[in-house]
C-alpha cells in the first residue's frame, strides 16, 4: 500500500535533527536509569476525512512491553489510531515512528524524509500485528492453515516450520484439539482465538487489538479475554487495544488514553483515569459506560 504524501513535522524533516550529538562530559554526567526509547512513537500526527479531523497533531509514545487500553466515545479516532499503525489508512501529516525507524517516511536526497514506498512501509509494518472487530479468517481453510498462511506466502517460512509454529500457537490460545475444524465449526470467540493466533504467527513486537470482543455475545468475550492476559502475562509483547471493556482496561492496561475529538484528552495510570480522572468530559464518559453496564 503506498503512503499517502503525508507532511512530516518541521522539526523532524532533517535526518540529522533526530540524532543529536552529545558531548563527552554531557555524556558522563546523563542519569544512568535513562527511560527507555519508544516502541511506537506518533509525532504531531493529523488524519482527515474531507473537512472532519479524526487525529489532530496526535502526540503519543509507547514504550516495549507496554500495555495501553484505549478508550472514548464513538468517533473520537480510537479505531483509526490502530488503522494508520497498520498502514490500512494513510496520514496527512506528522510522523510515525515503529522500533526507532518511520513507518510513513524515508530518507530521500539530501537526508529529507519524504513518503514511504510500500517496500519500506511492508517491512517496517512486519514489525506489527492486528486482530480485528471481524475474524476474517478464510472459509475454506482449517484454522492450522489459516494460521500458516501468512509465515509461509509473507515471510517465505517452510511449511513444515510454519506448521510447528502455527500448532504451538493454537495450543498458546487454548484451541490445541481445534487444529482440523474450519471457520463454521468454531464458535465466536473459538475463531477470534485463531486470529489472534495468526497475527502472532508474524512475530510481531507490536499487537494491535481493535475492539477484539464486540462481535461476540458476552459469555464468549470471557475467553479472549483470558487469552489476551496470558500473553500479558507470559509474553513481552507491547499491546495497543481500543475496548469498551473498562473493566478489563482497568485490570490489564498499565496506561489508559481517554480519546475525545482526535486527541488524548487525559491519560495515566488505570487507578487514575477511573477512581480520580481529572476532566469533566472523561467523568462523563465514564458515568455513561457505567449507567449503561
Amino acid at each position: 500500500m503506498t503512503s499517502s504524501a503525508s507532511t512530516p513535522p518541521a522539526a523532524f524533516s532533517q535526518l540529522s535533527t533526530l540524532t543529536p550529538t552529545v558531548a563527552p562530559h554531557e555524556a558522563n554526567a546523563m542519569p544512568l536509569s535513562a527511560a527507555p526509547a519508544p516502541l511506537v512513537s506518533f509525532k504531531e500526527v493529523t488524519k482527515r476525512y474531507g473537512n472532519f479531523t479524526v487525529l489532530d497533531k496526535l502526540d503519543l509514545n509507547i514504550t516495549p512491553g507496554e500495555k495501553v487500553a484505549i478508550i472514548g466515545p464513538s468517533g473520537s479516532g480510537k479505531s483509526t489510531l490502530l488503522r494508520v499503525l497498520m498502514t490500512l489508512e494513510g496520514i496527512d501529516e506528522g510522523l510515525i515512528e515503529v522500533d526507532g525507524e518511520s513507518l510513513t517516511h524515508m530518507p530521500g536526497r539530501g537526508g529529507l524524509l519524504v513518503p514511504a514506498n510500500d517496500r519500506h512501509i511492508r517491512r517496517v509494518r512486519g514489525k506489527i500485528g492486528m486482530v480485528f472487530q471481524s475474524f476474517n479468517l478464510f472459509p475454506h481453510m482449517t484454522a492450522l492453515q489459516n494460521v500458516i498462511e501468512a509465515p509461509v506466502h509473507v515471510l517465505g517460512m517452510k511449511t513444515a516450520e510454519a506448521r510447528e509454529r502455527a500448532a504451538d500457537l493454537l495450543e498458546l490460545v487454548g484451541l490445541g484439539s481445534k487444529f482440523d475444524h474450519y471457520p463454521s465449526q468454531l464458535s465466536g470467540g473459538q475463531q477470534q482465538r485463531v486470529a489472534i493466533a495468526r497475527a502472532l504467527a508474524m512475530r510481531p513486537k507490536v499487537m494491535l487489538f481493535d475492539e477484539v470482543t464486540s462481535a461476540l455475545d458476552p459469555e464468549l468475550c470471557g475467553e479472549v479475554l483470558n487469552v489476551i492476559r496470558k500473553l500479558g502475562a507470559e509474553h513481552s509483547l507491547t499491546m495497543l487495544m481500543v475496548t469498551h471493556q473498562m473493566g478489563f482496561a482497568r485490570e490489564f492496561a498499565d496506561r489508559v488514553c481517554f480519546f475525545y475529538k482526535g486527541q488524548i484528552h487525559e491519560q495515566g495510570t488505570p487507578a487514575q483515569i477511573f477512581e480520580h480522572p481529572r476532566e469533566e468530559r472523561t467523568c462523563a464518559f465514564l458515568s455513561a459506560v457505567k449507567e449503561a453496564n
